[in-house]
């Protein structure tokens, strides 16, 4: 089965994130998150994830988790629910946003 979603670099994330055109969605632990994560990103973790907890919002919807394994389950759990939704999984997830130096909220 193909997967309905694209993967994005963690540059092309922040850059979506910069200018506003999308909203990041934390599928990690609340500990993880708690932490530290990308600003404003919101927190729904994979285990209990479902399609009707994502933001109704006309901005792209990019998924992340600690390295980029649960952010594509997390990916194709809602794409079980609607396979017409959008997604964009973050590879690489939170562990190269740390990489690259960009900004977080602890």
């Amino acid at each position: 089965m193909q997967e309905n979603f694209q993967s994005i670099t963690i540059q092309q994330a922040k850059e979506w994130l910069d200018n506003q055109s999308a909203v990041a969605i934390d599928v990690r632990t609340p500990e993880e998150y708690q932490h530290s994560h990308i600003p404003l990103a919101i927190l729904l973790p994979v285990d209990t994830l479902m399609l009707s907890q994502l933001p109704k919002t006309k901005k792209k919807i990019i998924i992340y988790c600690q390295h980029g394994i649960r952010s594509q389950m997390a990916c194709s759990k809602l794409l079980q629910e609607d396979h017409a939704v959008i997604l964009y999984n973050v590879t690489g997830g939170f562990s190269d946003w740390l990489k690259a130096g960009f900004a977080i909220q602890s």
